[in-house]
């Protein structure tokens, strides 16, 4: 099997979980999310492509009766990717979501690219929501939504929490292990994928800091915060589609997912014409199986002083039409209207 360490694609895997700070159990399949219990992960919806966000600012305006939300993400969730709606909770066309929730148009987007330095993995989403436009019971969870402070990631944090919204998998089964020489423990996540793993159910995982490092990948560059998957230590991972989730420590955003590690499959026949596994590569190929192993490595971008400054000076101007102007040197704005917002969606991305 072709093994790498890849940019994590715009769409997700979230793998087991410790328990988490909300206090119920955060297992492999049951690690998903109560109603409520975490609205400040969104989904964000593109053209071609879905990625995870952290809510960490916000400004209700009386006035329009809009709300702006301010949203940390990846910057690579907007590689050839339009971003055309905002989701909050789960899904609700995936079957067994247990918070159901919907999507909503923004009545116009701003978007930044590139961290403070502009080769960082780091995207910036400014959007604003006519709340008129939706339920009363929509309204009253985007105006619920918690903002989460930012904060330095250098410290080896040992209880980091992660909420996204990514693909999810299974444990690898016998014939599996055996096929593809895997070992058991080790995580599947298969396509075309089952309900249970596709994107758009949110998850949660823990995890700790375990070293700090620079990440360059030819496009870009960083200090990375790695993690590692460990189920002895119920030590959780995320992969595809949970890109751009915040990782949590000590209630701030201390680093931006990214990156992950996995290896990838294919059926094939040897000359016998059994079944045999065989690498598989993702960047030329669609690869039917996706392998989270023992001791992966992922992470993402570490937040440093400078990160902060960048986020921050993007969303304290509370005025839409002010905010419109101040987003002036921004990498491009979008504004749009809608007459109508989307409350539900069966997304299979």
């Amino acid at each position: 099997m072709l093994l790498g360490r890849l940019r994590v694609p715009v769409l997700a895997i979230a793998l087991a979980a410790q328990t988490a700070p909300s206090g119920f159990a955060s297992l492999f399949e049951p690690d998903r999310v109560l109603a409520g219990a975490f609205d400040s992960a969104v989904r964000i919806l593109g053209n071609n492509g879905s990625g995870s966000g952290i809510v960490f600012g916000s400004s209700y305006n009386a006035a329009y009766n809009s709300l702006l939300l301010c949203i940390a993400t990846a910057d690579h969730v907007f590689e050839n990717n339009w971003i055309e709606e905002i989701g909050f909770r789960s899904d609700a066309g995936i079957m067994g979501a247990t918070n159901p929730g919907f999507e909503a148009d923004p009545s116009w987007v701003a978007i930044a690219r590139g961290g403070s330095t502009g080769k960082k993995d780091l995207g910036f989403i400014a959007a604003s929501f006519d709340l008129g436009l939706l339920g009363m019971a929509q309204q009253d969870v985007l105006k619920a939504i918690a903002s989460v402070p930012l904060g330095s990631a250098f410290a080896f944090f040992t209880d980091v929490y992660v909420s996204g919204y990514g693909d999810s998998g299974v444990p690898a089964t016998a014939d599996e292990q055996k096929l593809f020489g895997v070992a058991a423990g080790t995580y599947v996540h298969h396509v075309p994928m089952p309900a249970s793993e596709n994107y758009g159910i949110q998850r949660e995982w823990n995890t700790s800091f375990s070293k700090f490092g620079p990440f360059d990948d030819g496009t870009y560059e960083y200090d990375a915060a790695f993690v590692f998957l460990d189920t002895a230590k119920k030590q959780g991972m995320g992969l595809s589609g949970d890109s751009g989730s915040g990782m949590i420590a000590d209630g701030k955003v201390r680093a931006i997912f990214t990156f992950a590690e996995s290896k990838y499959g294919k059926l094939g026949v040897d000359a016998k014409g059994d079944p045999i596994g065989e690498a598989c590569d993702p960047n030329a190929e669609m690869c039917p199986f996706e392998f989270i192993f023992e001791g992966a490595e992922g992470g993402g971008v570490a937040l440093d002083a400078a990160d902060i400054a960048w986020y921050e000076s993007r969303s304290k101007v509370p005025e839409p039409t002010t905010y419109l102007l101040a987003l002036a040197g921004l990498a491009f704005l979008i504004a749009r209207r809608r007459a109508i917002s989307s409350t539900t969606s069966t997304r299979t991305e």
